[in-house]
């Protein structure tokens, strides 16, 4: 089974959340947040608002599907799932860390050529959002 047909995703791996806060209402748009229990590269929840996820920490930028992002290796220049250092990519969703044996690569993203998982510390900065 491939990384993007491995059926990980916001919604099928959130059903076994950790912790679920009480829902939030903002502006007419009901707010659920999901904490791990964990810190993941300063990261700590995945928040839906309606088909809007995004993943969130103190003091991190947030995350938020539709964002144009560029890559960025480790140390040695590895970046996950095949990408680059560099390559451009759009996030189109998140999974819970560390549950049934997912590790860190939490944040799903794709480009022309491909799709596939790699950590939030691989996302080096944003170039525009599509979202609103």
């Amino acid at each position: 089974m491939s990384e993007t047909s491995s059926g990980r995703g916001f919604g099928s791996r959130l059903n076994q959340q950790r912790q679920k806060a009480p829902p939030e209402h903002r502006e007419g748009i009901l707010s659920d947040t999901f904490k791990f229990g964990c810190s993941v590269f300063g990261y700590t929840a995945l928040v839906r608002e309606g088909d809007f996820v995004a993943l969130t920490g103190d003091g991190e930028q947030k995350l938020q599907v539709g964002m144009k992002v560029v890559l960025l290796g480790d140390s040695r220049g590895y970046v996950p799932s095949g990408f680059s250092p560099g390559d451009e990519v759009t996030i189109v969703g998140f999974t819970e860390p560390f549950k049934d044996g997912e590790s860190n690569h939490i944040v799903n993203v794709r480009n022309q050529s491909h799709e596939g998982w790699v950590k939030p510390s691989n996302i080096q900065r944003n170039i525009q959002s599509s979202h609103r």
